[in-house]
């Protein structure tokens, strides 16, 4: 009969260094503040290497009441510029010893959202809510509950705990580059209404017009950030009296779906419409034409919304702002407009 090696423990670790267990602990866990000799710590990494010996985070969870886990709440899986959030969320929570559990905002269970379940049986440290949504009974789980949360890139009159994107510097540095170009009649597809981040890409794209000479009036539709809302919005928008000679649109998703909407109403890009969007990503320098974009510190947003979940205190004021690295990214779909 095969028996299961038994797991070593940290007193034996503890005893084969010549050390007390405190020592042996507080070397697993990284303790800065930690003061031993070079030859001591060396004989505890031995003999936590001698052993095999795996630090038993449940029982220690159990001890401290802490999960070692942030929670991410996403809008959904399918876009691209959520990924690099928790990309940077994910990097940031690992130097803090931290693992990130990502969930979808419209996950139900039992009827209920379903993060509020990591909030109400202590399965998280802390919440990022990157989503765009939240209902009446989420803010009452999130305001009563002793764990820290913060909104990750999204502004909300009711509370001062937020960390977000200069969305209003990207969209200013996008279209003043098309003005720069020549364009004097530029469209806007613009995120969905009363979505913050939507508002504040299209104040920028309305003060950038407003203070450049001869621009034409401002043309805007709003869409979805979805390659579908994209071709919808700009289907339309291209039904307007007077074509614009290039279009800001407020995200590369729908920025996908308006490319296709434009070649589908035979026009060229950007012989007859130049396209420049917000975020980057890979895909864009492949398509064709390639894209021209603004990159936003995506990395940055999360890796900062993990720090600050990570130091402040939960009635702590949090009010952030990500402005840079913001990058103008010039490729093949904009160029001076057409003599028309």
């Amino acid at each position: 009969m095969t028996t299961t090696p038994r797991r070593a423990t940290l007193v034996q670790v503890a005893q084969l260094a010549g050390v007390d267990k405190a020592i042996v602990s507080r070397v697993l866990n990284g303790d800065p503040t930690l003061r031993v000799k070079d030859d001591t710590r060396r004989r505890v990494e031995s003999a936590i290497a001698q052993l095999d010996y795996v630090p038993n985070y449940a029982a220690r969870q159990m001890r401290t009441a802490r999960s070692d886990t942030y929670g991410l709440v996403i809008p959904d899986f399918s876009n691209p510029v959520i990924a690099r959030i928790i990309s940077g969320a994910q990097d940031e929570a690992a130097l803090h010893g931290r693992l990130i559990t990502v969930v979808s905002e419209g996950l139900r269970i039992g009827g209920k959202p379903g993060f509020l379940r990591l909030l109400t049986q202590n399965r998280i440290d802390g919440l990022l809510i990157a989503g765009d949504s939240v209902s009446g009974e989420a803010y009452g789980a999130l305001r009563s509950s002793e764990i820290p949360w913060l909104f990750v890139n999204r502004q909300d009159p009711d509370h001062t705990r937020y960390v977000v994107l200069d969305d209003y510097r990207g969209a200013r540095v996008a279209v003043e580059y098309l003005i720069g170009l020549g364009h004097r009649s530029i469209g806007h597809i613009a995120g969905p209404d009363g979505i913050d981040t939507a508002d504040r890409r299209r104040r920028g794209y309305e003060d950038a017009l407003t203070n450049a000479p001869d621009m034409k009036p401002a043309i805007e539709v709003p869409g979805g950030y979805s390659a579908e809302g994209g071709y919808a919005a700009t289907a339309t928008l291209l039904r307007s009296p007077e074509l614009p000679t290039a279009l800001f649109v407020a995200n590369i998703v729908s920025a996908v779906g308006s490319i296709r909407a434009i070649l589908d109403a035979g026009l060229r890009i950007p012989e007859d419409i130049s396209v420049i969007a917000l975020h980057d990503h890979a895909l864009a320098a492949h398509l064709a034409p390639t894209l021209s974009v603004v990159q936003m510190p995506l990395e940055e947003l999360g890796a900062t919304a993990v720090r600050l979940l990570h130091s402040a205190q939960r009635d702590d004021v949090v009010t952030e702002q990500v402005s840079e690295p913001i990058v103008l990214i010039p490729r093949q779909s904009t160029a001076p407009p057409p003599h028309r």
